[in-house]
């Protein structure tokens, strides 16, 4: 599989195009049906909605409404619409050229203890995949268990190192570029 900055950055559209139809296609499903699932799905839609109206209503209501708008937009707005993106392109890279058959090298994981504070140890995606009824809370002691069996290029220091070092420095110094295990081809 070809892996460089373009194929990464367009990864979270690929996604979307992909599962859009399938989420629409659930929704249509549980609204027909109008059960419990449906109920929780609206719930959960009319509380976000609900949130951003009212975090919207407080920073107009102390701010004024061109710093209010503009405060909710770069506090709320802009990161929500920008998250699922995040979170998808974290998922391409924690995967990417990594070997799915592999009991040990199936995910590569970021184990900056810094960075993984701020997102629960969701770093630790070997341990995530493995157990994944496990307390995020118990992710960092069953990687540091189980690390010295995990190939070395699968175990990065956070994220943004790995960008740097894949996508800038390995534009110019084949090094850095990461290559697949397992037999998958470059």
């Amino acid at each position: 599989m070809k892996h460089n900055l373009w194929q990464a950055l367009t990864y979270t559209a690929s996604c979307g195009r992909w599962q859009w139809p399938l989420i629409s296609d659930y929704v249509r499903r549980v609204h027909t049906r109008r059960g419990r699932e449906w109920a929780a799905l609206r719930d959960q839609v009319l509380a976000l909605a609900i949130a951003h109206g009212c975090v919207l209503a407080l920073a107009v209501t102390l701010r004024g409404a061109a710093v209010g708008t503009l405060c909710y937009a770069l506090g709320f707005g802009l990161p929500a619409l920008l998250a699922p993106n995040f979170m998808l392109f974290t998922n391409y890279i924690q995967h990417v050229h990594c070997d799915a058959a592999s009991a040990d090298n199936h995910s590569r994981n970021f184990v900056s203890s810094f960075v993984n504070w701020f997102v629960f140890d969701a770093g630790y995606h070997t341990v995530h995949h493995e157990r994944p009824s496990t307390h995020w809370s118990r992710y960092a002691e069953l990687h540091r268990e189980r690390a010295a069996s995990i190939a070395p290029s699968l175990q990065s220091h956070s994220v943004l190192a790995f960008c740097v070092e894949n996508y800038l420095l390995g534009a110019v110094v084949p090094r850095f570029r990461t290559r697949p295990l397992g037999g998958e081809p470059a």
